[in-house]
Parts: structure tokens; sequence; C-alpha cells
């Protein structure tokens, strides 16, 4: 089964703004963990039974294209881009009013909180449709 692309809509606070009056760098993570918290929610719907184990951020790139600003409307995408056996990536865009305005790449790997170890995450799943 292919693994979902999911479009999240953020709410921009006035307290994720800089003295630029523009979003703080220190902020872009929290939009992509909500967008990943979306993610993980659709393969729930589309799949119920899903065992989602426990999984890290063991890799994050943030690539800063367009500033966002307070009152832009502003969207995650989110899409698994590659899946090898106990970590998956995720290619999340951040769109503003429309137009890219920051790229993330985060490659997430299975952690079993017992163990302490890594472990498979996602079986029988396959990468998403290239957005």
């Amino acid at each position: 089964m292919k693994l979902p692309t999911v479009k999240e809509t953020i709410q921009i606070r006035y307290a994720d703004l800089d003295p630029l009056d523009h979003v703080s760098n220190a902020v872009y993570g929290q939009y992509f963990e909500l967008g990943r918290i979306a993610w993980y929610e659709a393969i729930l719907k589309e799949q119920p039974d899903t065992v989602i184990p426990t999984t890290v951020v063991a890799k994050m790139t943030i690539d800063y294209i367009l500033e966002i600003r307070l009152g832009d409307m502003v969207n995650v995408v989110t899409s698994c881009s590659k899946k090898g056996h106990k970590s998956f990536e995720l290619t999340q865009l951040l769109f503003s009013n429309g137009k890219l305005a920051t790229r993330s790449t985060v490659i997430m790997v299975g952690f079993n909180k017992e163990t302490r170890k890594t472990c498979v995450p996602l079986i029988g799943w396959q990468p998403s449709d290239p957005m």
C-alpha cells in the first residue's frame, strides 16, 4: 500500500514572529512537525489497524526560500519519498500564499521504547507517489 501525501493548514501565531516581522527560523521545525502529525493521522484513517511504532528524527534539513509573514496562508505538504528497512525519508514542502517558501527533508527511524533500539516502521507500506 502506498503511503499518503498530506496537506495541512498552518495557523501563524504572533509569537512565531521574530524582530524582522517574519516567522522565526526556529518555528519552521514546529510547522513541519504539525505536518508529520497530520501525515501519521492520515495513515491511521486510511488503515486503522496499522501499527505505527515510535519514530525519531535522525536528520532534518531545511532550505529557506521565501519569508513567511503574519497573515499569510500557509500549508505544509508531507510525503514519503524513500523507505528503507528501519528508516524512511519524508519530503515536506511549506507553501505561503501558494508559493514554495521552505523545503525540508526528514529521516525518520523506527524506535522501540522498551528495548531502546531501532525497529522496522510501517511494515508493508511503500513510498508515496512523487509530488
